[in-house]
C-alpha cells in the first residue's frame, strides 16, 4: 500500500510541476499514421459541474488526471460525485471513467476544448450509506473555453450534457438525471 501511495504522490507532484516532454533536436520518425508523439504532458484538474438532477439544482464535484499528447489530444481518468442528495429521493450519485478530448489552438490566450466522458457509477441512499446500487452508465460531452492564466495553469468554463442509463428505482428514473450543466475546471500541469 505504501508503494502505491508513493507512486501516486510522485505522479501528482510531477503533474503539478508541469511535467512536459518534447523531442526537440531529434530526427523526425516517419510513421504510417503521421508524425507520432512530439510532446507529452500531464495535468491535474479539480472540476465543478452545476446541473439539474431530478428537477433540483445540484453540484457535481470531481477531478481529472489527464495526459496531453502533442499539445492537443487528451486522455485521462475522471470522477464526480453529487455534493448533496438528489431531490426527494435522497440519493447520492458517484461515477468515474475515461475522458477523451481535443484542445483547439492551445497556445492562444483563449481557446476551445471538447471532451467526451464515458463512465460507470452508482447511487447510494443517504450520505452515510456505504452500499451502492443501481449500476449507472454515464456519457457526457463537454465544450469549454479555456483561458491560459500561466504557462502551467488554465481556467476552463463551458457547457456539458450528461446522459445516464441503468436506473431501476420506483422514485427515480434515468431521464431525471440527464441534463445540461455548467462546467468549470482549473487545470494545473504540463500542456
Amino acid at each position: 500500500m505504501a508503494k502505491h501511495s508513493l507512486t501516486l504522490s510522485l505522479l501528482l507532484i510531477l503533474s503539478c510541476m508541469g511535467l512536459s516532454y518534447s523531442r526537440n533536436g531529434m530526427a523526425e520518425t516517419r510513421t504510417a499514421f503521421g508524425a507520432g508523439i512530439s510532446s507529452f504532458g500531464i495535468y491535474l484538474s479539480p472540476n465543478l459541474r452545476i446541473t439539474s438532477l431530478q428537477n433540483d439544482l445540484n453540484y457535481l464535484v470531481g477531478g481529472q488526471l489527464v495526459s496531453v499528447i502533442n499539445h492537443r489530444l487528451t486522455m485521462g481518468l475522471a470522477g464526480y460525485s453529487t455534493s448533496k442528495t438528489i431531490g426527494i429521493s435522497a440519493h447520492h450519485m458517484t461515477y468515474a471513467g475515461v475522458n477523451l478530448g481535443y484542445m483547439h489552438r492551445p497556445a492562444s490566450l483563449i481557446h476551445p476544448s471538447f471532451q467526451i466522458f464515458m463512465g460507470y457509477g452508482g447511487l447510494k441512499n443517504g450520505a452515510l450509506s456505504t452500499q451502492f446500487y443501481d449500476g449507472l452508465i454515464v456519457f457526457e460531452s463537454t465544450a469549454m473555453l479555456n483561458l491560459n492564466l500561466l504557462a502551467n495553469l488554465r481556467l476552463g468554463m463551458g457547457l456539458n450534457y450528461r446522459f445516464v442509463d441503468g436506473i431501476a428505482q420506483n422514485n427515480l428514473n434515468s431521464s431525471e438525471l440527464h441534463g445540461l450543466g455548467f462546467a468549470m475546471d482549473l487545470k494545473l500541469g504540463g500542456f
